[in-house]
């Protein structure tokens, strides 16, 4: 009787306990996973915001794959209504993460080219 109890105690201590563990490690890999997403647009982003003539990406608004990485959907878009001359337009830009055709995370931005 004593085992019985004592086995029912632990279970109770233990079944709970194993239950966070499962809910912490998910919740970790969920975060890393969104976190290397961001970090991984942030730097294809300051890469198109660095470049004079936009890497040679389509300007067409849409959306296309990242050819250095698959993994990264891109579409950029000139908009027409803030021509400074003919030479400088803006454009929007629009990143996606994709994994397992599924967004992980999206970003967006803007530039201006001259």
């Amino acid at each position: 009787m004593e085992l019985i109890i004592t086995i029912a105690i632990l279970l109770i201590i233990i079944v709970p306990a194993l239950n966070m563990l499962y809910f912490s490690a998910t919740t970790n890999l969920a975060a890393q996973a969104a976190l290397d997403a961001s970090i991984d647009l942030q730097r294809v982003m300051e890469g198109i915001k660095g470049c004079d003539d936009l890497l040679g990406l389509h300007k067409d608004g849409n959306e296309h794959l990242l050819p250095t990485d698959n993994s990264i959907r891109y579409a950029i878009e000139p908009v027409s209504f803030y021509d400074v001359d003919q030479y400088t337009r803006l454009y929007h830009i629009q990143l996606s993460k994709v994994m397992d055709d599924e967004i992980l995370l999206e970003m967006r931005g803007t530039t201006i080219i001259e």
